[in-house]
């Protein structure tokens, strides 16, 4: 199956099987809001990329009550679950667009993207990248909670255990727990220091990790 395939499959239960299936959830996501550098009332305009159900840009939008989003993403039925989401809101807008080929330019005060460039080959998440210093303003940050890989075998062996012992213990159902399983054999995770160095090749400037639980990581720069 296709990545968009797997997606529109479970875009109906994606965000009630979040919290379980992602270790310190609130932390994962609140860090990502904490490096957001504007005033709670600022205007700012902000591009969620592979937004997927609008999980992230709700998180945003609660926070910066005068925030406008482009929300993009490759799968149809997940960006229809944020369309539901937002429904009625004039300050979001929906482009069904593969993130290899966003089309900005220096339009956004921030860009956000969660769980969803880690699926790219890493030729991939490196266009992804540059297509999103192209679309931030000077001065403007990327924000990106997402999966790495254990920088060595037996680490990523480490990650893979805690996560899998977490989940089973979550109390989520087994066959969600297993479906989340068999998504996950089309990850493409890349270590964060990789990452982290395509990023400053590309120009990023205050590259940094702020938050790391064994795979799951919020790391960024600015423009």
């Amino acid at each position: 199956m296709k990545i968009r395939d797997i997606f529109d499959a479970c875009a109906q239960v994606y965000d009630q099987d979040r919290p379980m299936l992602i270790p310190s959830f609130d932390l994962f996501y609140g860090t990502l809001l904490r490096q957001i550098p504007f005033s709670n009332d600022a205007p700012i305009r902000v591009l969620d990329v592979g937004a997927g159900t609008g999980l992230v840009s709700s998180f945003v939008g609660q926070q910066f009550p005068n925030a406008t989003f482009v929300l993009t993403d490759i799968a149809e039925k997940m960006l229809g679950v944020a369309k539901e989401r937002f429904k009625g809101s004039a300050r979001h807008e929906f482009q069904l667009i593969d993130s290899r080929a966003l089309p900005f330019q220096g339009e956004f005060d921030v860009v956000v993207s969660a769980l969803s460039i880690h699926h790219l080959l890493h030729e991939e998440k490196q266009v992804v990248y540059a297509n999103i210093f192209r679309a931030l303003k000077p001065g403007g940050v990327f924000l990106h909670a997402e999966q790495v890989l254990g920088p060595t075998p037996e680490l990523e062996e480490l990650y893979q255990k805690t996560w899998l012992d977490g989940i089973w213990s979550s109390g989520l159902a087994a066959d969600r727990v297993e479906a989340s399983i068999k998504r996950c054999l089309e990850d493409l995770n890349a270590p964060l220091d990789d990452n982290l160095k395509w990023l400053r090749a590309i120009g990023f400037q205050d590259v940094d990790c702020w938050f790391k639980y064994y795979r799951f990581a919020v790391f960024g720069g600015r423009k």
